[in-house]
């Protein structure tokens, strides 16, 4: 029985493709081997002109978009999102808000902005486990 890496990744359940938006090099770090603890497939976005992007160029099950990023906030990168899906025929992308504002303004933005969720930082491994049960639910085998 072999105990590699792949092996291990391999077992995991399926969750899909994550965009994370996140400019801190150690918070990028942390919620990538969290998402990839839980199954994702992580692309990373280090700002807000970036995730539009990205978000544009390619399907994504959900997105973490930091509040503040260099460029274009959270903010105004889920704004331009949300116009986009709009405007074309599909369904919107679940959006999650990462700020470590737990109070007041930071998490009202976010969800008037279009977001569909608030994690705040520094998150729990359960906090984000509890965020993907409720935005990418396990693939199984088949689907």
């Amino acid at each position: 029985m072999s105990n590699s890496l792949e092996d291990v990744a391999g077992a995991l359940p399926k969750r899909g493709h994550v965009l994370l938006v996140e400019d801190d090099e150690p918070s990028a770090i942390y919620a990538t081997a969290a998402l990839r603890h839980f199954g994702c497939e992580v692309s990373l976005a280090r700002d807000g002109d970036e995730a539009v992007n990205a978000a544009m160029d390619r399907h994504f099950d959900v997105i973490l978009m930091d509040y503040h990023l260099p460029i274009r906030s959270g903010v105004e990168a889920t704004t331009l999102i949300r116009m986009a899906e709009a405007q074309a025929i599909g369904q919107a992308t679940p959006i999650v808000g990462l700020t470590a504002s737990s109070c007041g303004p930071e998490r009202e933005q976010c969800l008037r902005a279009g977001m569909d969720d608030v994690l705040f930082k520094p998150f729990f491994l359960a906090d984000m486990r509890q965020m993907l049960d409720r935005w990418v639910p396990v693939q199984h085998a088949g689907q």
